[in-house]
Protein backbone atom coordinates (compact mmCIF):
# COMPACT_ATOMS: atom_id res chain seq x y z
CA UNK A 1 0.00 0.00 0.00
CA UNK A 2 1.54 3.54 -0.84
CA UNK A 3 1.98 6.07 2.41
CA UNK A 4 0.50 8.98 1.79
CA UNK A 5 1.99 11.79 4.55
CA UNK A 6 -1.36 13.47 6.59
CA UNK A 7 -1.06 17.23 5.82
CA UNK A 8 -0.98 19.04 9.24
CA UNK A 9 -4.36 19.41 11.13
CA UNK A 10 -3.91 22.79 13.79
CA UNK A 11 -4.72 22.12 17.02
CA UNK A 12 -6.81 24.55 17.54
CA UNK A 13 -9.36 24.96 14.80
CA UNK A 14 -11.00 28.15 13.84
CA UNK A 15 -15.27 27.77 12.88
CA UNK A 16 -17.82 30.45 12.73
CA UNK A 17 -20.89 29.35 12.53
CA UNK A 18 -23.02 31.14 9.58
CA UNK A 19 -24.90 34.00 9.56
CA UNK A 20 -28.83 34.17 9.11
CA UNK A 21 -27.69 35.65 5.50
CA UNK A 22 -25.33 32.63 5.02
CA UNK A 23 -27.87 30.26 6.48
CA UNK A 24 -30.45 31.53 3.65
CA UNK A 25 -27.98 31.52 0.71
CA UNK A 26 -26.60 27.84 2.41
CA UNK A 27 -29.72 26.27 1.88
CA UNK A 28 -30.53 27.86 -1.13
CA UNK A 29 -27.37 26.46 -2.35
CA UNK A 30 -28.82 22.89 -1.06
CA UNK A 31 -32.34 23.45 -2.48
CA UNK A 32 -31.02 24.24 -6.00
CA UNK A 33 -28.91 20.91 -5.64
CA UNK A 34 -29.48 18.48 -8.92
CA UNK A 35 -29.43 15.07 -7.75
CA UNK A 36 -27.53 12.21 -9.73
CA UNK A 37 -30.32 10.78 -12.20
CA UNK A 38 -29.75 7.26 -10.32
CA UNK A 39 -31.39 8.55 -7.41
CA UNK A 40 -34.70 8.99 -8.92
CA UNK A 41 -36.16 6.03 -9.05
CA UNK A 42 -35.48 5.58 -5.65
CA UNK A 43 -36.96 8.60 -4.54
CA UNK A 44 -40.49 7.89 -6.76
CA UNK A 45 -40.32 4.87 -5.05
CA UNK A 46 -39.96 6.28 -1.38
CA UNK A 47 -43.13 8.44 -2.28
CA UNK A 48 -45.44 5.80 -2.68
CA UNK A 49 -45.00 5.24 0.88
CA UNK A 50 -43.00 8.13 2.55
CA UNK A 51 -43.67 11.84 3.56
CA UNK A 52 -40.48 13.68 3.59
CA UNK A 53 -39.80 16.22 0.72
CA UNK A 54 -37.59 16.14 -2.23
CA UNK A 55 -35.12 18.77 0.19
CA UNK A 56 -34.07 16.47 2.62
CA UNK A 57 -32.81 14.12 -0.42
CA UNK A 58 -31.02 16.93 -1.44
CA UNK A 59 -29.66 18.01 1.94
CA UNK A 60 -28.58 14.45 2.19
CA UNK A 61 -26.41 14.05 -0.86
CA UNK A 62 -24.99 17.22 -0.16
CA UNK A 63 -24.28 15.50 3.33
CA UNK A 64 -22.64 12.18 1.84
CA UNK A 65 -20.31 14.15 -1.48
CA UNK A 66 -18.62 16.45 1.42
CA UNK A 67 -18.28 13.62 4.03
CA UNK A 68 -16.93 10.84 1.08
CA UNK A 69 -13.15 9.83 2.19
CA UNK A 70 -10.83 10.99 -0.17
CA UNK A 71 -9.51 7.54 -0.44
CA UNK A 72 -12.67 6.36 -2.94
CA UNK A 73 -11.41 5.49 -6.26
CA UNK A 74 -13.21 7.93 -8.87
CA UNK A 75 -14.14 5.02 -10.72
CA UNK A 76 -16.32 3.87 -7.94
CA UNK A 77 -17.57 6.66 -6.51
CA UNK A 78 -21.20 7.08 -8.11
CA UNK A 79 -22.12 3.40 -7.00
CA UNK A 80 -20.39 4.73 -3.23
CA UNK A 81 -22.85 7.36 -3.49
CA UNK A 82 -26.11 5.40 -4.52
CA UNK A 83 -24.95 2.93 -1.72
CA UNK A 84 -24.92 5.34 0.81
CA UNK A 85 -28.11 7.89 -0.31
CA UNK A 86 -30.29 4.64 -0.04
CA UNK A 87 -28.81 3.61 3.17
CA UNK A 88 -30.41 6.88 4.14
CA UNK A 89 -33.21 6.23 3.03
CA UNK A 90 -33.58 3.16 4.41
CA UNK A 91 -32.57 4.59 7.84
CA UNK A 92 -35.98 6.82 7.12
CA UNK A 93 -38.25 4.57 6.15
CA UNK A 94 -37.36 2.68 9.62
CA UNK A 95 -37.13 5.50 11.59
CA UNK A 96 -40.50 7.09 10.50
CA UNK A 97 -41.86 3.76 12.28
CA UNK A 98 -39.84 4.27 15.39
CA UNK A 99 -40.05 7.90 15.80
CA UNK A 100 -43.11 9.08 14.34
CA UNK A 101 -45.76 5.80 14.54
CA UNK A 102 -43.86 4.39 17.35
CA UNK A 103 -44.73 0.61 16.04
CA UNK A 104 -42.31 -1.51 17.72
CA UNK A 105 -44.46 -4.78 16.25
CA UNK A 106 -44.05 -3.09 12.84
CA UNK A 107 -40.72 -1.97 13.34
CA UNK A 108 -39.43 -5.66 14.65
CA UNK A 109 -40.47 -6.93 11.12
CA UNK A 110 -38.95 -4.47 9.08
CA UNK A 111 -35.54 -4.70 11.29
CA UNK A 112 -35.14 -8.20 9.98
CA UNK A 113 -35.29 -7.44 6.30
CA UNK A 114 -31.30 -7.06 6.05
CA UNK A 115 -29.60 -10.37 7.77
CA UNK A 116 -32.80 -12.17 8.42
CA UNK A 117 -35.42 -11.78 6.14
CA UNK A 118 -36.63 -15.24 6.61
CA UNK A 119 -38.20 -14.15 9.94
CA UNK A 120 -40.31 -11.37 8.14
CA UNK A 121 -43.97 -12.67 9.66
CA UNK A 122 -45.79 -11.38 6.35
CA UNK A 123 -48.93 -12.33 8.77
CA UNK A 124 -48.25 -10.17 11.33
CA UNK A 125 -48.13 -6.95 9.12
CA UNK A 126 -51.03 -4.83 8.60
CA UNK A 127 -52.60 -4.52 4.99
CA UNK A 128 -52.10 -0.88 4.99
CA UNK A 129 -48.53 -1.60 5.85
CA UNK A 130 -47.86 -4.22 3.15
CA UNK A 131 -46.61 -1.50 0.49
CA UNK A 132 -44.22 0.19 3.14
CA UNK A 133 -42.96 -3.44 3.92
CA UNK A 134 -42.44 -4.16 0.75
CA UNK A 135 -40.66 -0.44 -0.52
CA UNK A 136 -38.47 -1.05 2.59
CA UNK A 137 -36.90 -4.63 1.56
CA UNK A 138 -36.90 -2.84 -2.35
CA UNK A 139 -34.47 -0.35 -0.84
CA UNK A 140 -32.23 -2.63 1.09
CA UNK A 141 -32.29 -4.73 -1.87
CA UNK A 142 -30.61 -2.23 -3.41
CA UNK A 143 -28.35 -1.20 -0.84
CA UNK A 144 -26.94 -4.77 -0.94
CA UNK A 145 -26.48 -5.17 -4.57
CA UNK A 146 -24.69 -1.93 -5.46
CA UNK A 147 -22.33 -2.64 -2.00
CA UNK A 148 -21.77 -6.29 -3.30
CA UNK A 149 -20.15 -5.19 -6.31
CA UNK A 150 -17.46 -2.93 -4.49
CA UNK A 151 -14.16 -3.93 -5.24
CA UNK A 152 -13.73 -4.77 -1.20
CA UNK A 153 -16.49 -5.90 -0.26
CA UNK A 154 -15.17 -9.25 0.42
CA UNK A 155 -12.39 -7.81 2.72
CA UNK A 156 -14.97 -5.58 4.86
CA UNK A 157 -18.52 -7.43 4.44
CA UNK A 158 -18.11 -8.68 8.11
CA UNK A 159 -17.35 -5.04 9.30
CA UNK A 160 -20.52 -3.75 6.98
CA UNK A 161 -23.02 -5.96 8.50
CA UNK A 162 -21.85 -5.19 12.30
CA UNK A 163 -22.06 -1.35 11.56
CA UNK A 164 -25.65 -2.15 9.64
CA UNK A 165 -26.41 -3.63 13.13
CA UNK A 166 -25.90 -1.11 15.23
CA UNK A 167 -28.18 1.01 13.36
CA UNK A 168 -30.73 -1.36 13.36
CA UNK A 169 -29.99 -1.69 17.51
CA UNK A 170 -30.19 2.47 17.25
CA UNK A 171 -33.95 1.96 15.87
CA UNK A 172 -35.15 -0.70 18.95
CA UNK A 173 -33.78 1.90 21.75
CA UNK A 174 -35.43 4.84 20.17
CA UNK A 175 -38.45 2.60 20.22
CA UNK A 176 -37.97 1.65 24.18
CA UNK A 177 -37.03 5.42 25.22
CA UNK A 178 -40.35 6.43 23.42
CA UNK A 179 -42.40 3.83 25.12
CA UNK A 180 -41.29 5.53 28.13
CA UNK A 181 -38.70 8.38 28.42
CA UNK A 182 -37.74 8.06 31.55
CA UNK A 183 -35.25 5.47 30.38
CA UNK A 184 -33.24 8.16 28.67
CA UNK A 185 -29.85 8.77 29.80
CA UNK A 186 -26.51 10.65 27.84
CA UNK A 187 -24.56 7.09 28.35
CA UNK A 188 -27.00 5.32 26.07
CA UNK A 189 -28.05 7.80 23.75
CA UNK A 190 -24.68 8.71 22.99
CA UNK A 191 -23.41 5.03 22.65
CA UNK A 192 -26.52 4.13 20.12
CA UNK A 193 -28.31 7.23 18.80
CA UNK A 194 -25.15 8.29 16.87
CA UNK A 195 -25.67 5.22 14.82
CA UNK A 196 -28.28 6.99 12.59
CA UNK A 197 -25.92 9.54 11.64
CA UNK A 198 -24.00 6.66 9.25
CA UNK A 199 -20.30 8.17 9.72
CA UNK A 200 -19.54 4.40 10.59
CA UNK A 201 -21.47 2.37 7.43
CA UNK A 202 -20.48 4.87 5.08
CA UNK A 203 -16.66 4.86 6.32
CA UNK A 204 -16.88 1.18 5.97
CA UNK A 205 -18.48 1.40 2.17
CA UNK A 206 -15.98 3.90 1.32
CA UNK A 207 -12.95 1.77 2.21
CA UNK A 208 -15.03 -0.96 -0.14
CA UNK A 209 -13.85 1.35 -3.15
CA UNK A 210 -10.61 2.08 -1.54
CA UNK A 211 -7.49 0.52 -3.16
CA UNK A 212 -5.00 1.99 -1.59
CA UNK A 213 -6.19 2.23 2.24
CA UNK A 214 -4.21 -0.16 4.23
CA UNK A 215 -6.61 -2.31 6.02
CA UNK A 216 -4.37 -2.40 8.84
CA UNK A 217 -5.54 1.10 9.95
CA UNK A 218 -8.85 0.48 9.72
CA UNK A 219 -9.25 0.74 13.62
CA UNK A 220 -7.52 3.87 13.89
CA UNK A 221 -9.80 5.34 11.17
CA UNK A 222 -13.23 4.36 13.54
CA UNK A 223 -11.83 6.18 15.61
CA UNK A 224 -11.65 8.99 13.30
CA UNK A 225 -15.17 8.11 12.09
CA UNK A 226 -16.70 7.58 15.63
CA UNK A 227 -15.68 10.94 17.09
CA UNK A 228 -16.88 12.64 13.05
CA UNK A 229 -20.15 10.45 13.71
CA UNK A 230 -20.60 12.03 17.14
CA UNK A 231 -20.53 15.56 15.36
CA UNK A 232 -22.95 14.74 12.86
CA UNK A 233 -25.32 13.78 15.96
CA UNK A 234 -24.70 17.26 17.98
CA UNK A 235 -24.94 18.73 15.06
CA UNK A 236 -28.72 17.32 14.23
CA UNK A 237 -29.57 17.34 18.35
CA UNK A 238 -28.92 21.14 17.85
CA UNK A 239 -31.18 22.10 15.39
CA UNK A 240 -33.82 19.61 15.38
CA UNK A 241 -35.19 19.57 19.45
CA UNK A 242 -37.37 22.08 19.30
CA UNK A 243 -39.93 20.12 16.63
CA UNK A 244 -39.45 17.09 18.69
CA UNK A 245 -41.19 18.87 21.61
CA UNK A 246 -43.56 20.00 19.62
CA UNK A 247 -43.87 16.13 18.22
CA UNK A 248 -43.43 14.91 21.96
CA UNK A 249 -40.57 13.24 21.45
CA UNK A 250 -38.30 14.12 24.85
CA UNK A 251 -35.62 11.30 24.15
CA UNK A 252 -32.69 12.82 22.36
CA UNK A 253 -29.05 13.95 23.63
CA UNK A 254 -30.42 17.19 24.41
CA UNK A 255 -32.85 16.28 26.94
CA UNK A 256 -30.45 13.60 28.14
CA UNK A 257 -27.99 16.74 28.90
CA UNK A 258 -30.69 18.92 30.54
CA UNK A 259 -31.48 15.99 32.75
CA UNK A 260 -27.82 15.67 33.65
CA UNK A 261 -27.87 19.75 34.13
CA UNK A 262 -30.85 19.38 36.45
CA UNK A 263 -32.76 21.36 34.27
CA UNK A 264 -35.27 18.49 33.83
CA UNK A 265 -36.38 15.58 35.96
CA UNK A 266 -37.70 12.59 34.28
CA UNK A 267 -40.99 13.02 35.89
CA UNK A 268 -40.65 16.24 33.24
CA UNK A 269 -40.21 13.89 29.97
CA UNK A 270 -43.47 11.94 30.66
CA UNK A 271 -46.17 14.74 30.27
CA UNK A 272 -43.92 18.08 29.70
CA UNK A 273 -45.31 21.23 30.04
CA UNK A 274 -43.69 21.93 26.16
CA UNK A 275 -43.12 25.87 26.82
CA UNK A 276 -41.59 24.99 29.99
CA UNK A 277 -38.74 22.47 28.97
CA UNK A 278 -38.13 24.99 25.66
CA UNK A 279 -37.31 27.77 28.16
CA UNK A 280 -35.54 25.94 30.90
CA UNK A 281 -33.26 24.76 27.96
CA UNK A 282 -32.56 27.90 26.65
CA UNK A 283 -31.67 29.18 30.37
CA UNK A 284 -29.85 26.28 31.07
CA UNK A 285 -27.15 26.57 27.85
CA UNK A 286 -27.33 23.36 26.56
CA UNK A 287 -26.93 24.09 22.81
CA UNK A 288 -23.72 26.04 23.91
CA UNK A 289 -22.60 23.10 25.70
CA UNK A 290 -23.18 20.89 22.72
CA UNK A 291 -20.98 23.00 20.60
CA UNK A 292 -18.01 22.65 23.18
CA UNK A 293 -18.86 18.99 23.09
CA UNK A 294 -18.61 19.65 18.78
CA UNK A 295 -15.59 21.66 19.00
CA UNK A 296 -13.92 18.77 21.44
CA UNK A 297 -14.88 15.94 18.29
CA UNK A 298 -13.66 17.99 15.72
CA UNK A 299 -10.03 18.44 17.62
CA UNK A 300 -10.51 14.22 18.25
CA UNK A 301 -10.68 13.55 14.30
CA UNK A 302 -7.72 15.74 14.17
CA UNK A 303 -5.22 13.97 16.91
CA UNK A 304 -7.20 10.52 15.35
CA UNK A 305 -6.38 11.39 12.19
CA UNK A 306 -2.83 12.60 12.24
CA UNK A 307 -1.87 8.67 13.64
CA UNK A 308 -3.23 7.95 9.67
CA UNK A 309 -0.18 7.44 6.61
CA UNK A 310 -3.32 5.81 4.37
CA UNK A 311 -4.64 9.74 3.95
CA UNK A 312 -5.61 12.92 5.20
CA UNK A 313 -8.07 13.67 7.54
CA UNK A 314 -8.04 17.67 6.22
CA UNK A 315 -10.58 17.00 3.53
CA UNK A 316 -12.92 15.01 6.00
CA UNK A 317 -12.11 17.80 8.51
CA UNK A 318 -13.29 20.54 5.95
CA UNK A 319 -16.48 18.52 5.10
CA UNK A 320 -17.59 17.53 8.81
CA UNK A 321 -17.40 21.38 9.51
CA UNK A 322 -19.55 22.26 6.41
CA UNK A 323 -22.08 19.64 7.35
CA UNK A 324 -22.34 21.25 10.73
CA UNK A 325 -23.32 24.62 8.68
CA UNK A 326 -25.66 23.00 7.07
CA UNK A 327 -27.56 21.45 10.16
CA UNK A 328 -27.19 25.20 11.37
CA UNK A 329 -28.77 26.43 8.78
CA UNK A 330 -31.31 23.76 8.10
CA UNK A 331 -33.31 24.32 12.04
CA UNK A 332 -36.67 23.90 11.33
CA UNK A 333 -36.57 22.44 7.69
CA UNK A 334 -35.84 18.83 8.63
Amino acid sequence: MTSIAARPVQDALRFDPPTPVDATELMKSVAALELPAAYEPFIALYQTVGKRNVFLWRWVHQGLVLTTLPTVDPAHRDRVLLAKFLGVMFDVLLDDVADVRRDYAFLQQLIRIPFAPHRVDRSLVKPDDVAYLEVTEQVWAAIAAETEQLPRYAELADLWEFDYGQLLNCMRYAVVTMNDPRRINSTEHDLYQPHNMHMMINGTIDLMASPGFDLAEVGRLREVLWSGQMMGRIGNMMTTWQREIADGDLTSGVFCRALDAGALTPEDLVDPDKASVERRIIESQIEQGLFREWAKRRTQVAEHGQRLRSMSVQGLLDGLQRLFQMHLASRGLK
